[in-house]
């Protein structure tokens, strides 16, 4: 198998994980588990691993389970990006510890916050306005630090005993309007991940799609790749656009057989769900696609379409796919898509909180051996 982006990661710390160790990583890489098992955490760590110096990264991560509509304080979602065991044998408690390998030239990520509380203010914070009722002179929240290590380059191999460490500091207000620059340093590898409610904003459809037409290359028709895969879902699908809908917004329309030129958000959640499956592969091209409850929104008869559209374009774009699911016939299709090379597809039981029992891993011919030929139960 080629060089992929990421072989092994190592959780020492992170969220609610402890010392979990997932080695030999495939293309496809499927997580089952029971609830609570950490299977998000395993897609949060290896989202803030890809990017550790994208400030913009920590603040999607961190708010990545939250409503777009809740009131939380900004700050919260960040601290619970950090461990806050009770006990713990590392010096920092608190603190995240991840590491990894592959052809990624990243290796180690750590993080670790402390309080603030400032009085005064500045010429900076004057042009933010702060939250009605809060004192303009005081400012609280949290200050992150983060460490990024990353092997150097020697002739055409990573030399892993050359690392050099890059590190980024950035603050959390609650009671400021917290902006967080678009600028991001190495490390860092073209990585989405889509939760299991992002086709329901069918902006990010329209900007991940917008952004896989941007890089297409002269010999590629990425348009018609994608017409294909939702007429596996509904034959009448004509055409698709992206049509300005405003100054700085787009929407995608869909051009039908029975209802003419229609807006993505009159579809169900399933067309979506594929459609922004499809928009994104190609723009994480060489890179990473994280996807949390791969068979949300997606009815078990096109299951088999839709995971075998992402096995091909996985490949196809050079994607390395790593996805959670609570679902057997999720399982099956993915089997079934690489019947032909079992080899690209892994499989990992995360063990449940607690447990002294590490992750197992499941490579392709096993999974097909329980579950199409003795349909044992794996999750």
């Amino acid at each position: 198998m080629e060089d992929l982006p990421l072989k092994s990661l190592r959780i020492a710390q992170f969220r609610g994980l402890q010392e979990l160790k997932l080695d030999d990583f495939s293309r496809i890489n499927l997580f089952v588990g029971s609830n609570n098992a950490g299977k998000t955490s395993v897609l949060d760590a290896l989202a803030l691993f890809c990017r550790p110096l994208d400030i913009a990264n920590w603040r999607e991560t961190a708010r990545g389970r939250e409503v777009k509509s809740a009131r939380t304080p900004e700050t919260e979602p960040f601290k619970w990006l950090f461990p806050q065991f009770l006990e713990s044998t590392l010096p920092n408690p608190h603190s995240i510890w991840i590491y990894g390998n592959g052809a990624f030239p990243g290796r180690r990520l750590m993080a670790q916050y402390d309080e603030f509380q400032e009085f005064g203010s500045n010429e900076e914070d004057q042009e933010d306005p702060p939250f009605p009722e809060v004192d303009p002179d005081e400012v609280s929240g949290i200050r992150i630090k983060v460490l990024a290590d990353y092997a150097l380059m020697q002739g055409s191999l990573f030399d892993d005993s050359r690392e050099t460490q890059n590190q980024i500091d950035f603050k959390v207000a609650d009671n400021r309007r917290n902006v967080f620059p678009t600028t991001v340093s190495a490390p860092a590898i073209d990585t989405a991940l889509i939760s299991p409610h992002t086709h329901r904003t069918t902006q990010d459809t329209s900007w991940y799609l917008s952004r896989a037409i941007q890089k297409e290359t002269i010999q590629e028709n990425f348009r018609e790749s994608v017409l294909e895969i939702l007429r596996r879902i509904d034959p009448d699908v004509m055409d698709l656009s992206i049509v300005e809908t405003g100054k700085t917004t787009t929407s995608i329309f869909i051009k039908h057989r029975r209802t003419g030129q229609t807006p993505i958000h009159a579809f169900g959640d399933g067309f979506r769900r594929a459609l922004l499956i499809a928009a994104t592969i190609p723009s994480v091209r060489n890179g990473v696609l994280l996807i949390d409850e791969i068979e949300a929104a997606l009815h078990v008869s096109v299951l088999d379409s839709v995971l075998e559209t992402l096995r091909w374009a996985a490949d196809r774009y050079n994607v390395q796919v790593f996805a959670t699911t609570h679902s057997l016939e999720a399982v099956d299709a993915v089997i079934r898509s690489f019947n032909q090379d079992l080899s690209q597809l892994a499989g990992y039981h995360l063990p449940d909180r607690g447990s002294e029992v590490g992750a197992k891993r499941m490579d392709g011919e096993f999974l097909k051996r329980v579950r199409l030929q003795r349909g044992l139960e794996i999750r």
